[in-house]
This record gives structure tokens, C-alpha cells and sequence, in this order.
């Protein structure tokens, strides 16, 4: 070894040593102190937002209690006012149950807006039109005359007592009610199912129902059903009540009834007026909490014990669902749902406080991550407002700071590296003086080249020379961005490849009476095969839909017409229409989408439903499929008439049917790749060896013969390139 290499070494040592240590030190200091801070920060932005949301839940509480005075005085004024209207009644029996809507006469732009009828979710996606003009009357055996004399013409007045309510206070009110001792019931708006309200005294019920029950039957069983929530707690206890959240049988909304008694003149009870107020009216000022965290949970809980169990569980009796920023809505649970909760004591110390009507906040682990749970009573049944917060979503501010603070850490490491640097190159250029110069550029050229090679494309060098080593220097900076852009390029290509098989399916659809397999192989990193399988809407839960498709062209353009058109396709098989009315919709998307381009799409898509052994097929400019027989030996071609997608957009496509579907018939589709790969000699595949292959092989599964007929291609293909996709899907009658 020389002795200018030797001095170097030495001088080396005792330059970097120390900084080297130093900077070791310092690195690992400041990267600590970054991660401690953090930590801490996040501990407290914890704790100041459980301090937020108990507060807003406490607010909320004292809302929601304003809320329910307000509706007391309302039931107050009603109870009175009825009572007035009740005094000295007298009734005579009558034989059957009766229904009966009332008009009164309104003035006043107010009584105009409540004149017009207006439109309530009823059962069953069923339109439920309510009139403000009058009440509906229920009529029970034995309940007095079903004339306008006696209590009716009471009943009639009633409806001046609930109007100008609900005119000062519509967004409150939803239903009012009266149910007297001897069984006759009012509620107002009067309901109507299906006919508009006109007629006084018609029926009230209209539209679908089951024939072996008369329209007077099947409202009486909804308004006592109604009536058990509220009228039973005032009749008890004598005062104003409220009940439990319910569901209104009437719209499915989730309500809370308030209920007052009634009295004579002689402070003898006859019967039970309330109002119904729905959940979301008196929930909707929690839509600030949204600005806490958008993944928020917002439950209506109560404490249940488990079905089955003596173990105590807190039952989720409604959720809020969030249908853009700023439409909220309760949607009450139907079947029995619990709160799961990974811990056991977290679960015991929740329980303990809503069963205390305590408001309280809690650290607990939701849904496989740390949560922060905020909770309030809301009635007095145990119902508790409960909102459950990610605590990542509360501390990102504090992840956001760490990771600046560890940043900028790595900006004075890198300074660091820099001085050090620096000093290396003061080293080299002591012991090596001008001669190294040319080493040096060298040099220069192989760090370079190792951060490139590390991924560091802003990577540059400096040679001033006029000699070879300053064109290789200059080649260098020039071939690093071309470099960087191929980089780019393939990276974005694998994510497309990697994005593209996502959207095939990952395994096969289990169909009683079917075995189904398929699988596409592409001839660059993206393609324009598509294969998928398909639930189809409206129709047996074992019928099954499959799409095979071939876009023109290949490459990323393909691959994305090709994405579109499963979108389409998904989206429109999931609604009602037959198998080419399905088509010709999704045409008409793909034209307009490739109106410009001159793109285009052949697709073969078939409907099998192994229960009814029926086929249904539509050809849109698609090779056809393959369809055989081995009991006959019988192998045909399922034909049909049909252009490929987006060649225009006013196309109508041919449904086709075979029926008589038997045990072992096999069904093949495929894209023009499969038959027209190529041997190293340009001698094409064909249809010819697919249809031997199909007959060779109709008694194994489909999957097995989905892999021998790829294996025999790619035995065919040998070492000649694939030039196009190939897509495959086979399917077999077992059943």
C-alpha cells in the first residue's frame, strides 16, 4: 500500500471518528426526544377531546331535555283543550269495528300549507300520503254511535285542537293521538295507503294488501299496535309520560311518544291523548360531532341482557347513518344487534355506567382499534346517546407534528452527512493534491451511480473536463431522468396490472348445480379481456350471470374501457330488465364514453339458472360460446345477432334461450385469443384442436378443464410469444 493511501486512512480516522460518533449520538438523541414529544402530545390531544365530547354530550342531553319540555307543554295544551272538548260524551254500542276520516275547514297561509297532502315513508318502500285536513277515527265494537251525533261530532272538532300545533310546531310533531277508555282512537294527519284523500268517510286503507284481510282489519291491527307503546304508561301512572324509542308501524321511523291522561268533569279518567316526536328531530343537533372525527359512530343504546344469556349486554337499538356532509338520519335496528367490545372489563365498566345513567368518557377497543366512547342518558328507560371516536382520528394532529419533527430530524442528519462530506473531500484533496483529480471524478461518478441505484434519481454530477470522463459525466446526467421516467413508468404499469387483476374475480362463485371456472391470462403488464360472474337482480339467489369481453386494443387504453364496462355492467344487472334490454343499456354508456376514441367492446353475456335448466344468452359481436353434449355428442355454437359495445348507441341486441339443461353439459366462452395463438411457425391454434379438447376432456371438472386446454396451448405456443389475450371461462351442469 502507498503512503499517501496510508496517510489518507489515518487522516480519515482522526477527522471522522469523533464527528462520526457525535453524529451517531446526536441523531439518536434528537430522534428520541421527536418520538417522546409526539407521544406526549397525542396523550393530551386525547384527553382534551374526551373533555369535548363529554361536554357535547352533556350539552346535548340539556338540548334534548329543552326538547322534551317543549313537547310536554304542547301535550299539556292538547290534553286540555281535549278534555274541554270531551266533557259530558256520552256513547251507545254499535256491532262492528269502524274507520272514519273527518274534514274540517282551514284559513290562512299556514292551514293552506297543511291543506295539501304530504308524502311519509310507509311499509314495504310503500308511499304513505298523510292529509292535515282531517283525522282518522278507529271504531271498536261497542264504542258509541257511528253517526255524526254523540262523541263523533267531537271527535270531528279534535282536529282544531291538534292543527294549529302542528302549525307552530311541525318540525316537532309527527303524529297526535287520542285513544279513549272505551276504545275509540284518533290520530292525526289522517293516513292514507295508496288512494289519494278526497271522499269523506271513505276507508282509510288503499293499495296492496293480503286478500283474506279487509282494509278496516288491517289499520285497526297497525293503530293498536301503535297504541300499546304510549297508552298503557299514562293509563298506569296517572301523569305525562314518555315511552321507549319505538318503531312507528305506520312509516318504520324511529319515534319517542309522550302521553298524558284524560279526564271528565268528574276527575274520572276516560282515556289517554299523546304526540309522537321522530328520533331524528330531537338528534339532529349532533351533527357538529362529525367535525371531530368522519368516522365517528353515533348509537342509541339501552343495557340488555345477550339472547340465551344471563350476562348482562348493551343492545344497539339504533344507528346514525351519514349520507353526505350534511344529511343525517336514525335508522332504527329491526333485528337484535350488540355492542362488541374486545375487552371484557371495558364492556363491564360501560355497562355499569349506562345502567347508572352516568355520562361518562371511556377508552375502549372498538372494531379492532383503540376508540374513545362518549355516553349520556337520554330517557328514563336507560337509553343512552353513545359516540364512538377512533383515537388515531383525535390524535393525527399530534402524528402530524412527529412526523414534521422527525423530518426536520432527518434535514439536520442529512446536513450532518453533508459536513461530513465535506470533510472527507478536504481529506482526500490534502493527500492526494491535484493528481487524484482525475480519481476524483471517477469517483464522483460511482457515488452517483450507487444513489441511483438506491433510488436517489436527483442525483447529479459535476465534471468540468473536456476529456472522455466529462462526456461520460455529462451522458450520466442526461441518462438519470430518462432513467426516473422508466422507473415511473413501470411502477405506474405494475399498479395498473395490480389494480386491473382486482377486478377479476378471485375465486369461483359456489352455484348448486354448476361448477364454474375461468381465468385470464394477459399479453402485456394490462389488458383488455374481461371475465366476471354476476348476481343478477330480481331473480333466484341461484342464478348466476357470466360476461366474457374483448376490448380492441391493448395496453392501459384497454385496460380502462375494460374497467368501465364491468362497472356498467355490475351496476345495470343489479337493477330489474331482461338480459338484452341489459345490453343495450350498457351500450349505450360504452358508446358515449368511446364516441371519440373509436374503441370498441365484443362481449358474450349469459344467464343460467340450474333450477329452472334454462340458458339465457346475449351475442354482442362476440365469437360465440361453445355448448356440448356428451350424452348426444353434440357440440354447437350458441349464435345470436348483436354488435360489439360502443360501435353506437341506439343498438338493439337478441335474446336467446335454450332450455332442458342435463347432468355433464358443458358450457365454454372464450376470446379470440385462445384460437388464434400461434406456433413458432405461424400456424394458428384454431377451433378445429379447441373442439377436440372440449370432447377429450367434457368428463372432468371444470377446473381441470379449464387447465388442460391452457396446457395444451401453451405446449402448442411453445417459444413463440403471446401476441393477444386470452380469457377462458368454462362451465359444467352437475345437477
Amino acid at each position: 500500500m502507498r503512503i499517501r493511501w496510508k496517510l489518507l486512512l489515518v487522516l480519515l480516522f482522526i477527522a471522522l471518528g469523533p464527528g462520526l460518533v457525535l453524529r451517531w449520538i446526536g441523531a439518536n438523541s434528537m430522534r428520541d426526544l421527536g418520538t417522546d414529544l409526539a407521544a406526549s402530545t397525542r396523550e393530551a390531544l386525547i384527553r382534551r377531546s374526551g373533555l369535548e365530547l363529554r361536554t357535547l354530550v352533556e350539552e346535548h342531553s340539556r338540548i334534548l331535555r329543552q326538547q322534551r319540555d317543549l313537547v310536554e307543554m304542547m301535550l299539556q295544551i292538547q290534553a286540555t283543550a281535549l278534555e274541554k272538548r270531551f266533557a259530558g260524551t256520552s256513547s251507545t254500542e254499535t256491532g262492528k269495528t269502524t274507520l272514519y276520516r273527518f274534514e274540517t275547514e282551514s284559513t290562512g297561509s299556514d292551514a293552506q300549507i297543511l291543506d295539501i297532502p304530504k308524502q311519509r315513508p310507509g311499509m314495504m318502500g310503500q308511499s304513505l300520503t298523510v292529509s292535515y285536513r282531517e283525522q282518522s277515527i278507529l271504531r271498536p265494537p261497542g264504542s258509541g254511535k257511528t253517526g255524526p251525533a254523540g262523541l263523533d261530532r267531537r271527535l270531528t272538532d279534535t282536529v282544531s285542537v291538534y292543527r294549529p300545533l302542528v302549525q307552530k310546531h311541525s318540525d316537532l310533531i309527527y303524529w297526535q293521538m287520542t285513544a279513549l277508555k272505551n276504545g275509540l282512537y284518533t290520530i292525526y294527519p289522517a293516513i292514507h295507503y295508496g288512494p289519494q284523500p278526497g271522499a269523506r268517510g271513505s276507508n282509510m286503507m288503499g293499495g296492496m294488501m293480503n286478500p283474506s284481510m279487509t282494509p278496516g282489519m288491517m289499520n285497526a291491527r297497525m293503530y293498536r299496535k301503535f297504541k300499546e307503546q304510549w297508552y298503557p304508561l299514562a293509563e298506569t301512572s296517572r301523569h305525562i309520560s314518555w315511552s321507549k324509542p319505538n318503531i312507528d308501524p305506520f312509516t318504520m321511523q324511529m319515534v319517542l311518544t309522550v302521553s298524558a291522561p284524560l279526564y271528565d268533569t268528574s276527575d274520572i279518567f276516560i282515556g289517554v291523548t299523546a304526540i309522537a316526536v321522530p328520533v331524528n328531530v330531537l338528534l339532529k343537533k349532533d351533527m357538529h360531532f362529525r367535525r371531530i372525527s368522519a368516522n365517528m359512530v353515533s348509537l342509541l343504546v339501552r343495557t340488555h341482557a345477550a339472547s340465551g344469556t344471563d350476562q348482562g349486554g348493551i343492545r344497539i337499538i339504533a344507528q346514525q347513518q351519514v349520507e353526505g356532509e350534511m344529511h343525517h338520519h336514525w335508522r332504527a335496528l329491526l333485528t337484535a344487534r350488540y355492542l362488541e367490545v374486545d375487552d371484557k372489563t371495558q364492556m363491564e365498566k360501560l355497562i355499569a355506567d349506562l345502567e347508572s345513567h352516568r355520562t361518562n368518557v371511556r377508552k375502549i377497543d372498538y372494531a379492532g382499534q383503540a376508540s374513545l366512547a362518549a355516553y349520556g342518558s337520554i330517557d328514563d328507560y336507560g337509553t343512552a346517546l353513545l359516540l364512538i371516536v377512533p383515537q388515531k382520528d383525535l390524535a393525527a394532529e399530534a402524528d402530524s407534528m412527529g412526523a414534521y419533527v422527525l423530518n426536520r430530524i432527518g434535514q439536520q442528519i442529512k446536513l450532518t452527512r453533508l459536513l461530513l462530506a465535506a470533510v472527507v473531500l478536504a481529506v482526500i484533496a490534502l493527500a492526494l493534491v491535484l493528481s487524484r483529480s482525475v480519481t476524483k471524478n471517477i469517483t464522483q461518478l460511482a457515488g452517483a451511480a450507487r444513489r441511483v441505484a438506491a433510488g436517489d434519481f436527483s442525483a447529479r454530477v459535476r465534471i468540468q473536463a473536456g476529456d472522455e470522463i466529462g462526456e461520460l459525466g455529462q451522458t450520466f446526467n442526461n441518462m438519470v431522468p430518462a432513467l426516473e421516467e422508466r422507473m415511473d413508468m413501470k411502477q405506474s404499469l405494475d399498479l395498473a396490472m395490480e389494480v386491473q387483476q382486482n377486478l377479476l374475480p378471485q375465486k369461483m362463485p359456489a352455484i348448486k348445480g354448476l361448477d364454474i371456472a375461468g381465468q385470464s391470462i394477459y399479453c402485456d403488464q394490462t389488458g383488455g379481456d374481461l371475465y366476471d360472474f354476476l348476481e343478477v337482480c330480481c331473480q333466484d339467489s341461484n342464478q348466476i350471470g357470466i360476461a366474457v369481453g374483448d376490448v380492441s386494443g391493448h395496453g392501459i387504453s384497454a385496460a380502462l374501457l375494460m374497467a368501465s364496462v364491468r362497472a356498467f355492467l355490475r351496476s345495470r344487472v343489479s337493477q330489474a330488465g331482461g338480459i338484452a334490454q341489459i345490453i343495450a343499456d350498457v351500450n349505450r354508456l360504452v358508446a358515449h364514453d368511446t364516441q371519440e376514441t373509436g374503441q370498441f367492446m365484443t362481449l358474450f353475456y349469459v344467464q343460467i339458472n340450474p333450477k329452472e335448466k334454462t340458458l339465457n344468452w346475449v351475442r354482442a359481436g362476440h365469437d360465440p360460446a361453445f355448448f356440448y353434449d356428451p350424452a348426444t355428442d353434440i357440440l354447437e355454437q350458441l349464435q345470436g345477432k348483436g354488435v360489439a359495445l360502443g360501435i353506437g348507441e341506439d343498438v338493439n341486441y337478441q335474446g336467446n334461450v335454450k332450455t332442458g339443461l342435463s347432468q355433464g353439459q358443458v358450457l365454454l366462452v372464450g376470446t379470440d385469443g385462445l384460437w388464434e395463438t400461434r406456433n413458432p411457425a405461424g400456424e394458428m391454434f384454431g377451433k378445429k384442436r379447441l373442439k377436440t379438447l372440449i370432447r377429450k376432456h367434457a368428463r372432468l371438472s371444470s377446473g381441470e378443464m379449464l387447465s388442460s386446454i391452457l396446457e395444451a396451448l401453451k405446449i402448442f405456443r411453445d417459444s413463440a410469444k403471446q401476441e393477444d389475450d386470452l380469457t377462458l371461462v368454462v362451465t359444467k351442469v352437475i345437477d
